[in-house]
């Protein structure tokens, strides 16, 4: 009678157990998509902000303010001023990610900042010196689209670190431990 009444038992905590392992992985199930859905909705928001933002700067206006920097015969630059006019407008227009993601639109600020520096301090130059500077402003800009597509990618500059991985994926960290606990806890109660 003892041994019918342990295997009931038995097979009582095995479908407890099964009932308590189930119920972990559909919450478990039902957090990672709300979160991945949140996440979702979080990045198209800001890629509609990307747009709205950049699309035409990048697309019309930069292309076409740097077409008209050339050098004249004097040696002269010209086509400066609407380059810069332009350059200053995308950082005022940036201002968004001043506050959505300070270390994006502090980087942005710099490289345009930077290159805006440059071009105001330009004086006469040779046909040397133009092609030196035409290329290293092509960089520039290179470097700027860059960043900007980089960032409206999701692809940010990687921070290396434990301590980042585990800020940058909390959820998950925290989901395996929860798991990890019950199986231990399921473990220990089936052979106690």
């Amino acid at each position: 009678m003892n041994l019918i009444i342990s295997e009931i038992l038995n097979e009582t905590n095995v479908a407890v157990a099964a009932l308590v392992i189930s119920l972990v992985f559909s919450t478990i199930s039902l957090i990672i998509e709300t979160y991945r859905y949140n996440k979702s909705n979080r990045i198209n928001t800001e890629l509609d902000f990307f747009k709205s933002i950049f699309h035409e700067h990048l697309v019309e206006n930069i292309p076409k303010a740097r077409s008209k920097v050339q050098r004249t015969q004097s040696g002269k630059i010209e086509g400066i001023d609407e380059l810069t006019d332009i350059l200053n407008i995308v950082r005022q227009d940036a201002l968004f990610f001043r506050f959505r993601d300070k270390s994006f639109y502090d980087n942005l600020r710099k490289k345009l900042q930077s290159l805006e520096d440059k071009l105001t301090k330009l004086g006469k130059m040779d046909e040397e010196q133009y092609d030196d500077f035409r290329i290293e402003m092509n960089q520039e800009i290179e470097n700027i689209y860059k960043l900007i597509l980089n960032k409206e990618a999701g692809i940010e500059e990687k921070k290396k670190g434990i301590t980042n991985f585990l800020k940058a994926n909390f959820m998950y960290v925290v989901l395996v431990g929860v798991i990890l606990f019950l199986l231990i806890f399921v473990t220990v109660l089936f052979f106690r």
